[in-house]
């Protein structure tokens, strides 16, 4: 589970009930993130035609059919990104037994002392592409490893083999954590609640191998959900990307 150190069970074993409970005061914000790659035919994204242009796409980031977008359009990624704070959080690792009433204490660490990877979240393959963006508030159940046969036992657990991954994330200059691994095997985070921003964005960008820089932003809108009263908590919004 990750969370403030202040948020952490007190040391030694507990049980499931006090690890979701430190959890769901963990990590409060996420990004919602889809990534479309568009046919090598298609022309880039035309703001100036609301018909065709980004402005026709929704809130929800999907493409409906009917819109040019659609066509031949592949998702080429569907994310919910936790916001990680490496320098924030500590991570604790429990073993959890069968009925969860009880869970054993195998580590907890600051998060920053993770091993760390650098890895690919935006597509490197030359080609156009539509990017849809939308801060989340979110509460997490516990972590888990997506294929725990990577460590069949406590005894197996090292410390070593949790990686904190890195990417680029289009033109910004600094990396940004997108995920946590164990053994090259990504950890989990279920999304037990999520409360959308009242605004998303979509962005359409251009990578080209032979250019420099190999990415080129073409053009970004941003589409509005249904009006909420002033009474609703909504999540802070993404920083912009415009350039």
């Amino acid at each position: 589970m990750l969370a403030p150190e202040s948020g952490l069970p007190p040391d030694g074993d507990t049980d499931w009930e006090q690890l979701s409970l430190a959890q769901r005061h963990g990590i409060r914000q996420a990004a919602a993130f889809r990534l479309y790659a568009l046919p090598e035919a298609a022309p880039p994204p035309d703001l100036a035609d609301p018909g065709s242009g980004l402005e026709a796409l929704p809130f929800n980031g999907s493409i409906p059919d009917g819109l040019p977008q659609a066509a031949a359009t592949q998702l080429y990624c569907d994310a919910v990104i936790p916001r990680f704070d490496p320098p924030q959080l500590w991570l604790a690792v429990y073993a959890l037994e069968d009925d969860r009433t009880k869970a054993v204490a195998l580590d907890r660490f600051p998060l920053h002392q993770a091993e760390n990877e650098a890895c690919w979240f935006y597509p490197t393959d030359d080609g156009t592409y539509l990017c849809w963006e939308r801060a989340e508030a979110i509460t997490l159940a516990p972590g888990f490893i997506a294929d725990p046969s990577c460590c069949p036992s406590p005894a197996d657990y090292r410390r070593s083999s949790l990686h904190l991954l890195w990417s680029l994330m289009a033109d910004d200059p600094d990396l940004t954590c997108v995920g946590i691994t164990y053994a090259g095997v990504r950890l989990e985070w279920p999304v037990l609640s999520d409360e959308p921003a009242a605004a998303a964005s979509w962005t359409a960008f251009a990578v080209d191998s032979a250019a420099s820089p190999h990415y080129r932003q073409i053009a970004t809108v941003r589409a509005h959900g249904p009006q909420r009263s002033d009474s609703q908590a909504s999540p802070s919004p993404l920083p912009s990307r415009q350039r």
